[in-house]
Order: C-alpha cells, then structure tokens, then sequence
C-alpha cells in the first residue's frame, strides 16, 4: 500500500477480521447456521489489537466506554499509537 487507507478500507478491516474470527469460531465445514452460532459467542473481539484494550461482544453491542482508536499503518500493518485509545464513561452509544 502506498497510500494511507481511506475510511472505507479501515472499516473493511474491521469487517474482515470479524468475519474471519467468526470463521475459525465456527470450526471445519462451516454453515450459516453454525458461523452465527459462533459469532453469538463471541465476547472479546479486539479487530486484531486494534481495539485493545477494549474488546466487543457479538451478542451485545452496549460498550462500558466510548473510546476513540488511533492507528498508523505502517509498511502493511497497523499499530495503535501510544496513549490511546481515549475512552470515557460519559461517551454512550445507543443500540
């Protein structure tokens, strides 16, 4: 990549890595059925580190915190910046 990611494709990753983790929850020869069985149980999604320290829940989508991320892609990887993320209590998301 030689271009920083546009808002499109941060959210694309996003998307993939919680796809693929529904996959491998999922197990060999998944169903429809069985990746949203999975996905369900999923309770510490982290996009990869770049959500940590928080983690989601696919079965509840209330966060404890609103929390603003900073990455910075760096050759093909993304790495969090130091300090974040920003996160408040006061911040809430509505379902």
């Amino acid at each position: 990549m030689t271009t920083d990611p546009t808002f499109a494709e941060q959210e694309d990753f996003l998307t993939l890595t919680a796809f693929v983790a529904g996959l491998k929850a999922a197990g060999a020869n998944p169903t429809r059925q069985s990746f949203m069985a999975a996905m369900s149980k999923i309770t510490n999604y982290d996009a990869g580190g770049l959500l940590a320290p928080e983690k989601l829940s696919f079965r509840d989508y209330t966060p404890a915190n609103g929390c603003l991320w900073v990455a910075q892609l760096r050759g093909s990887k993304f790495f969090v910046m130091p300090g974040t993320p920003i996160c408040s209590p006061s911040v809430k998301f509505k379902g």
